[in-house]
């Protein structure tokens, strides 16, 4: 969770999601998108870095994925909101 100076392995990925964690995904981005991309991370949320992205941004939660072609920060809320907590080995 939070924001990470280096990326989830890809099993430390589904692990996550596995939990009901949402990873946040973004290439490199100005300031000001960088800024409110990593106001997304809490608990279960981890935001970082990573090169081989299809899009800027990309969201993933258990069976689910969110692409964005820029930084959309209600819709990547809307998305976190609506799958945190939602995996096979979540806590209720």
């Amino acid at each position: 969770s939070g924001v990470l100076e280096t990326p989830l392995t890809r099993p430390e990925q589904v692990g996550s999601l596995e939990l009901g964690g949402i990873v946040i995904q973004h290439q490199p981005l100005d300031e000001a998108d960088l800024a409110d991309v990593e106001s997304l991370a809490r608990d279960g949320i981890a935001v970082f870095e990573a090169t081989d992205l299809p899009a800027p941004v990309v969201a993933t939660a258990w069976l689910f994925k969110l692409t964005c072609d820029d930084v959309d920060v209600d819709a990547l809320r809307t998305f976190a909101d609506a799958r945190l907590g939602e995996g096979p080995g979540a806590d209720g």
